[in-house]
């Protein structure tokens, strides 16, 4: 069964990535396991048997908030809770702490909100961004202002340097959920003879009416971004799929490849981003 690590803080913002995952979890089966993260720092002035005993009171007081907060949203989202946990990690740092807890929980993904409107630091959030860069399982980017609503369709802009592992990858959420996915390829090299022909050869290895596989031309006064903020406002999918080489080099030049770099992603769409395998070349 697929785990997934939803993180909170409590706030108005985060409730987002929780509504998402709950309509996942009403979508396709798996385990949705609830994560805060105490930033606690021990006093000097404190012992040890001070400080694990006030860590074991106050763990105790936010798990509590915590079931208290997620079954809220559960119940104004009209979604039962079925197989759920609940965790609290400790740490200064919240990227750390987190992907400490997924790798404890043995999650498959991780699943958190955006911060809110701005650029795209501050859409993308500092932990959700670093999450993105290094996080080992793939990340659930969900936009502050998402709504519950059916997940009825995917759309994944698609590079083709390793299209059939990134397709075997995404396969078993595609077979979950049973929902139409749309691949689309930017001919960034204008050469898109050559790109139909590897989109045509992909698409003979996965028969099913489900995948749609088009190939697209680059317009070289647009960046990557505006193509693809272009495809997300007219097929409206309900979630996006990215594969990142994770470091920040490849985020910046996706984000900010505009001419202006007050240009905002389109935060109405969730995305799922999984790291790209390494070649060798």
């Amino acid at each position: 069964m697929i785990k997934i690590l939803v993180c909170t803080d409590f706030s108005t913002n985060s409730k987002a990535g929780i509504r998402f995952a709950l309509e996942l979890s009403h979508q396709i089966a798996c385990e949705l396991i609830f994560c805060y993260i105490m930033e606690l720092m021990k006093p000097v002035s404190w012992s040890e048997e001070k400080y694990k005993h006030f860590i074991r009171h106050y763990e105790k007081k936010k798990s509590g908030e915590l079931k208290f907060f997620v079954k809220r949203i559960s119940k104004s989202s009209g979604i039962v809770l079925q197989n759920e946990h609940y965790l609290i990690g400790t740490g200064m740092e919240p990227t750390d702490a987190i992907m400490q807890c997924a790798k404890t929980s043995h999650a498959h993904y991780i699943c958190m909100s955006t911060n809110g409107a701005g650029v795209y630091k501050k859409i993308i959030g500092t932990t959700a961004s670093a999450l993105i860069t290094n996080a080992k399982i793939p990340v659930f980017v969900v936009p502050h202002g998402y709504r519950h609503k059916p997940i009825s369709s995917l759309f994944f802009p698609i590079d083709l340097e390793d299209p059939g592992y990134e397709l075997r990858t995404l396969n078993r959420l595609i077979k979950g959920l049973q929902i139409p996915l749309n691949l689309c390829h930017y001919d960034i090299h204008n050469n898109r003879k050559a790109a139909a022909q590897k989109m045509e050869k992909l698409a003979s290895s996965y028969d099913s009416d489900r995948l749609k596989f088009e190939v697209k031309s680059y317009h070289l006064q647009w960046s990557l971004m505006e193509h693809i903020r272009w495809d997300l406002r007219h097929l409206k999918p309900s979630l996006m799929v990215l594969f990142t080489r994770q470091n920040l080099n490849w985020f910046d030049r996706l984000f900010l490849s505009s001419k202006t770099a007050e240009l905002s992603f389109d935060t109405r769409t969730p995305m799922l981003v999984y790291k790209k395998r390494v070649l060798n070349k």
